[in-house]
């Protein structure tokens, strides 16, 4: 009997020690997804966006074509784009590093079917 009471005890020790571990770990992850939102928040408002000046210059003749100055904004335009993207790329590879370690044999499971897929789409049939 007393094997039977000390393996109890045993486990109800490993069930308190994992109780314990579980809500450490919970915590650090709302920690991280707090952050996360307002991390999100801050990058969601609108900041503005310093355009360059113009310079100025004088017509000589209303009559000539090509007076126009190009158009410089565009540049600007697809810097921020691209920025943005590769900040959501960002964000969602942090996703997926928590997602691995939060579930390894599904991640394990994902890698290896995107693997089938991507071979398929890459052999030569």
């Amino acid at each position: 009997m007393t094997q039977t009471d000390s393996d109890l005890e045993e486990l109800k020790d490993l069930q308190s020690e994992a109780n314990k571990h579980r809500a450490t770990r919970n915590k650090a992850r709302a920690t991280r997804k707090k952050a996360r939102s307002t991390a999100e928040e801050a990058e969601a408002q609108p900041q503005p966006v310093a355009t360059p000046p113009t310079p100025q210059t004088d017509k000589v003749s209303t009559e000539s074509v090509g007076d126009e100055l190009p158009d410089t904004t565009q540049p600007q335009d697809e810097e921020a784009t691209i920025g943005g993207f590769v900040e959501q790329v960002g964000i969602t590879v942090k996703e997926v590093e928590e997602l691995a370690s939060e579930r390894p044999m599904l991640a394990l499971l994902a890698a290896f079917s995107l693997g089938l897929v991507v071979g398929q789409l890459l052999s030569r049939k």
